[in-house]
């Protein structure tokens, strides 16, 4: 066992042996005869005499490392999508209009502040993570016709990676005075045009 993990190992052993605990669980790394680091996820079980006293331990490990790479894989692209969040949100936030940015199969990723400023009622839990026909009816309050206004945008996001000019989308129109356009500066000078990933539109009057 590393150095780091010995006292945590140890000290789990002591405390079931103290506390009389039939069985107990922990996930360390251990360093085989050749060199190489395997994660395994050890079961402990106390074994008591019979006068109920502590008379050994009985140990079954497996090897998990498949499970804790997978893991650490996700938490590693769960922070890379953040990190890419922030960042584009940083970006956008520096922008007047009130921005969404959709994903390609329809899930909205982020709006920028200037859109929650305008519109209170919607929310970072009913914005973010979301598929854009959950705020059919949000929409259909903020603006004329909030299914038509979904319709046209999932047209959009789809259109974002057809062959041709991004700016083949027209504007629709929203609210009196208020249109809504895809932004094709931040939807392709954001990213490589082989690999949009996403449509940014922005509210403009």
């Amino acid at each position: 066992i590393p150095p780091p993990h010995r006292g945590l190992v140890s000290r789990s052993v002591l405390r079931q042996y103290l506390d009389r605990t039939p069985n107990s669980y922990q996930e360390f790394p251990i360093i085989t005869g050749t060199g190489r680091t395997v994660w395994v996820g050890q079961n402990v079980t106390l074994n008591l005499d019979e006068r109920g006293e502590p008379a050994g331990f009985q140990a079954i490990a497996r090897d998990i490392s498949d499970r804790k790479r997978a893991e650490e894989e996700r938490e590693q692209q769960y922070h890379a999508a953040e990190q890419a969040r922030s960042e584009l949100r940083s970006v956008l936030d520096a922008a007047f209009a009130p921005m969404l940015v959709v994903l390609l199969d329809g899930t909205m990723r982020t709006a920028n502040r200037r859109l929650y400023d305008m519109f209170p009622t919607l929310t970072h839990q009913a914005v973010e993570d979301q598929p854009l026909a959950s705020l059919a009816t949000a929409f259909d309050e903020l603006f004329e016709d909030g299914p038509a206004l979904v319709a046209w945008l999932q047209a959009a996001v789809a259109s974002a990676t057809s062959p041709g000019p991004l700016g083949a989308v027209q504007v629709h129109p929203v609210r009196r005075n208020f249109s809504v356009m895809r932004s094709e500066e931040h939807t392709s000078e954001l990213q490589s045009r082989e690999t949009i990933s996403y449509a940014v539109f922005c509210l403009k009057k």
